[in-house]
């Protein structure tokens, strides 16, 4: 009797332990675009993603992307012309300050720097941006919160952007930022969090 209670507690706890190794082995959730953070290697200071505004400044995306350095967040909307052209970025203010069109338009998000004064032309700050599956292959269109992440990214203007940011109005910059002529790379994926806009 005693050997059969013994036998069973043993069975009991080979179960147990089965099933703690099995939920130590368990897949994590997969990344999502959402919570999937890029970086350039050798270049850890600065940042990048996407993030879903509450308010949406592009007719093609519910996202923008997002890029931290020099302890601030720069915010860019996504873009992509009809027919042959790829994806593009242009710079925008925090998506926190628009407020939504009633009349169903997009609102302004302009940067201060990018409204010209009366009788001046607005300049032109859409930069070209790539994104790549892992089997590099590009996006068509800008990616939306129900894409896979794109394994790689490319912003080659956007550090044409920040290297010439002091003859610029349009940031104000403590320290230079500086951007490689380097693919973006994921770096981490925040699977635990509610993901919450960056600031």
């Amino acid at each position: 009797m005693q050997l059969k209670s013994a036998m069973m507690m043993g069975a009991v706890a080979l179960a147990a332990l089965a099933g703690s190794a099995a939920q130590a082995v368990a897949p994590r959730a997969p990344c999502t675009i959402l919570n999937t953070t890029y970086v350039q290697p050798g270049n850890p200071g600065v940042t990048a993603g996407f993030a879903k505004p509450k308010v949406q400044s592009s007719a093609m995306t519910d996202l923008v992307f997002w890029l931290k350095a020099d302890g601030q967040t720069f915010w860019y909307r996504l873009s992509s012309p009809n027919g042959y052209g790829g994806l593009f970025i242009t710079p925008q203010r925090n998506p926190a300050e628009l407020v939504e069109d009633k009349n169903g338009e997009m609102p302004d998000d302009r940067l201060p720097g990018m409204i010209p004064a009366e009788g001046e032309e607005e300049g032109d700050y859409q930069m070209m941006f790539d994104a790549f599956d892992a089997k590099l292959d590009a996006f068509a269109s800008p990616p939306t919160s129900k894409d896979r992440p794109p394994a790689y990214l490319y912003t080659r203007e956007l550090g044409r952007l920040f290297h010439y940011m002091h003859m610029s109005e349009l940031y104000k910059l403590k320290t230079r930022v500086g951007i490689d002529i380097a693919m973006w790379r994921p770096v981490s994926c925040n699977v635990t969090k509610k993901v919450k806009l960056p600031r």
